[in-house]
């Protein structure tokens, strides 16, 4: 594929255009502006693109300006964008829905992703889709010893009573900022419970399954077929991101000396 810029041919135009979308979306996380405004002028550069197109005056110069504006303005967009519940932040509610990813069992807690069906508030039912990063703490028996926890998974319907939180975001400049990235999952929200605040709804359905996470069912339920213990455990974690199968004391030792990276290669 070539392109014209000013009497000159280009080659692979696609690379150019795909590069200052890029940029576009980068610029945005730096500079801020009106979506309005923004959206305006790729109108205005859109029928004026289409005008040179007519009279055969066309440069490519200026499809790489509109596809700039278009990066900034979704860029722009999606930094701006805080979700249906922003108004219920750090307010008490009851939440229905449906856990949609793997979860992630710790020593203390586990960790559920839940696509909400409804939300129970003052307001009263609303039927509200959105993601929350749901986070079950375990309770101390008499003992002081931590109980068997209750697990749940993926596809399984819950009921859950608690708080919703906001992910904090950079705690320090040019740190790891959590709220964008669970932003860029399209996990929103996070709320704490303990084990005897979240309950089942119903039993596991079957939901639509992407393909790679397909073949990530497949290749868990494979190795738990032919591996035993740590070794099953170690394969999960290197091969599936699956960290949280690991006992801590061997996740503290691959952090302690320095090779954790090795047990997330996926």
């Amino acid at each position: 594929m070539v392109a014209k810029y000013r009497g000159i041919w280009i080659r692979r135009p696609l690379i150019w255009t795909v590069f200052v979308y890029s940029f576009g979306i980068i610029l945005s996380y730096y500079v801020s502006l009106n979506m309005f405004i923004l959206l305006f002028a790729i109108i205005i550069l859109f029928f004026f693109i289409l005008f040179l197109q007519f009279s055969h005056r066309m440069d490519f110069v200026y499809i790489l300006i509109m596809f700039l504006l278009i990066g900034w303005l979704r860029g722009i967009y999606f930094f701006q964008d805080e979700g249906p519940l922003t108004d219920h932040i750090d307010t008490e509610m009851t939440v229905i829905g449906e856990i949609v990813d793997f979860p992630r069992h710790y020593d203390n807690r586990d960790v559920y992703i839940v696509k909400t069906e409804h939300i129970i508030c003052e307001e009263g039912q609303l039927p509200i889709s959105t993601k929350i990063q749901l986070t079950v703490y375990a309770t101390e028996g008499q003992e002081g010893n931590i109980k068997e926890k209750a697990l749940y998974g993926r596809g399984e319907k819950i009921k859950f009573q608690g708080r919703l939180k906001k992910p904090y975001g950079q705690r320090n400049p040019k740190c790891f900022d959590y709220r964008l990235y669970l932003k860029n999952k399209d996990i929103y929200y996070t709320m704490s419970v303990n084990e005897f605040a979240i309950k089942t709804c119903s039993q596991v359905k079957k939901s639509y399954t992407k393909p790679l996470q397909s073949v990530s069912i497949w290749m868990d339920k494979t190795i738990d077929k032919y591996v035993d213990g740590d070794g099953s455990a170690f394969l999960k974690s290197m091969l599936l991101g699956h960290r949280w199968d690991l006992p801590s004391d061997i996740r503290n030792n691959f952090s302690n000396i320095g090779t954790a990276h090795i047990l997330a290669i996926s």
